[in-house]
């Protein structure tokens, strides 16, 4: 061979190599990140077997803890989470009577399922039953009770009260059906603020017409270049907006608290829906809506605003001025 083959040759196997080198980058890792997905969807299913067995073992408090484990390690998808979420709230319902757990197994069912989920009504019959054992629903004498005690006087009979005529027990029963979500629900929300919130009770309130996750911001609300997190906060049936400084847990402040009864509205048809719901604003926002709606007059704005808003009625803008909360317009 002459010296111009060895060349070429030496060429064709340096392009070779580089070519199976290059393809190796892409192919390799694709099938490397499919076999670790498909590896941890078998761990998966081992697990939730365990768990089963367990469950039929009559082990159920080791049922319970694996089911935790599952739903909290493993990231499942949410039709996953919420059925797996279903049956650790009947474990703990039906079997191990911590009501205060199953209650809140349940509410994770009912933030991780759809619409459409099979079990999505019974879940929330048995959230129901929890909050009536726990006594944060008082007992009502059923309807066949009360005929009983008054068949012989069917004057005596109390009328069912109707949406309609929307009676104060029906905004009780509106408030207790407020959908809020867990903590853990919000993906990009920091795991400290989630640690935070689920340490303290606390629940996202959610209104009545929008199905995706919301009442969860960020922006810069003290100052340009530093962003903030603020959070609608719900506990024992009060609400309050929560600001995180810097994504801290340690350096909070909480205004705007007010009961989430005050937050609910007629919706036609007689239903009553919650209708609370914050939101960022910029500086084109306060300023247009003080000129169209007067009010007190802003501060020099150089920041973002909190938009705090009474769904299809009005709102108010929450605006951080030198170390204090101001109340600015919003609309009208």
């Amino acid at each position: 061979m002459k010296k111009r083959d060895y060349i070429l040759l030496a060429l064709t196997v340096f392009i070779g190599i580089w070519v199976l080198g290059n393809m190796s980058m892409l192919i390799f890792p694709n099938i490397i990140n499919r076999l670790a997905m498909y590896s941890s969807r078998f761990d998966m299913e081992k697990e939730k077997a365990y768990a089963e067995a367990l469950f039929d073992k009559g082990f159920y408090h080791e049922a319970a803890i694996q089911y935790e484990m599952l739903i909290s390690v493993r990231r499942v998808k949410y039709k996953e989470s919420a059925k797996l979420s279903y049956v650790l709230g009947n474990i703990y319902m039906e079997h191990l009577k911590d009501y205060e757990s199953a209650l809140r197994s349940y509410l994770m069912a009912e933030s991780y399922a759809s619409s459409d989920s099979p079990f999505l009504d019974e879940t929330k019959k048995k959230k129901k039953e929890c909050l009536r054992r726990l006594g944060k629903i008082s007992n009502e004498i059923p309807k066949e009770g009360k005929d009983k005690e008054n068949k012989n006087n069917k004057d005596q009979t109390p009328k069912k009260p109707s949406f309609d005529e929307e009676p104060d027990n029906s905004w009780n029963h509106a408030n207790l059906e407020v959908k809020r979500l867990l903590p853990e629900v919000f993906s990009d929300l920091p795991q400290n603020i989630i640690k935070r919130l689920q340490t303290g009770g606390y629940t996202i309130p959610q209104t009545y017409y929008d199905d995706l996750p919301h009442n969860v911001v960020c922006g810069e609300l003290s100052r340009k270049g530093q962003f903030d997190w603020a959070v609608l906060c719900s506990k024992n049936q009060i609400s309050s907006i929560m600001v995180f400084w810097e994504g801290s847990e340690r350096n909070v402040s909480e205004i705007a608290k007010c009961p989430d009864k005050l937050s609910l509205q007629g919706i036609g048809n007689g239903k009553i829906g919650y209708s609370r719901q914050i939101s960022i604003v910029t500086k084109q926002f306060i300023l247009d809506h003080y000129k169209a709606y007067g009010g007190p007059e802003p501060p020099p704005i150089e920041h973002a605003g909190i938009n705090d808003a009474f769904v299809g009625k009005a709102s108010v803008v929450h605006y951080f001025y030198h170390g204090k909360w101001m109340k600015l317009t919003g609309a009208d």
